[in-house]
């Protein structure tokens, strides 16, 4: 263990183990906090009592673990975030939100995507999902396509 000591409190932080020793006779904060203890300005049963209830090495490593893991969780939505935005500004410097699909409308609202096309006076659409997949919004079109002419709308 190695301290930070600042207007009399202690902070306690693991030491890196330099050449086989704990080097605290070397460390200025040991020192300094030694010299507290012989001057009697630090209670050494307190200091003792605080260092039994650091968290052990395995806990320590855990949670570093942990934190890393949040930390890549972090960088991923930044990037997702980042891409959202560039998506943003595309739309906003061509002044579209909307695609035409084999002569169908896709328009993005409340975060969902439907398809419109007004066949013989009457607005047709079909619900696309929360993504453009043209693929199966060509899917979609065709099937209700096919559903209007069997119904004689066509």
């Amino acid at each position: 263990m190695s301290s930070k000591i600042d207007n009399n409190v202690i902070t306690l932080r693991p030491m890196e183990n330099k050449g086989g020793k704990g080097n605290i006779e070397n460390d200025p904060d040991m020192v300094k906090l030694k010299r507290m203890i012989d001057d009697g300005e630090v209670d050494p049963g307190r200091t003792a009592e605080y260092i039994n209830q650091l968290p052990d090495e395995e806990r320590v490593h855990e949670l570093e673990a942990e934190v890393d893991a949040l930390k890549r969780i972090i960088r991923q939505r930044n990037t997702e975030i980042a891409q959202l935005e560039e998506q943003i500004e595309h739309l906003k410097a061509t002044g579209s939100t909307t695609k035409n699909i084999d002569g169908w409308t896709a328009r993005m609202v409340n975060g969902y995507l439907r398809v419109y096309k007004s066949i013989k006076g009457k607005v047709h659409s079909i619900h696309i999902g929360k993504e453009l997949d043209e693929e199966k919004a060509r899917a979609k079109i065709a099937a209700k396509m096919k559903d209007l002419e069997e119904k004689g709308v066509l």
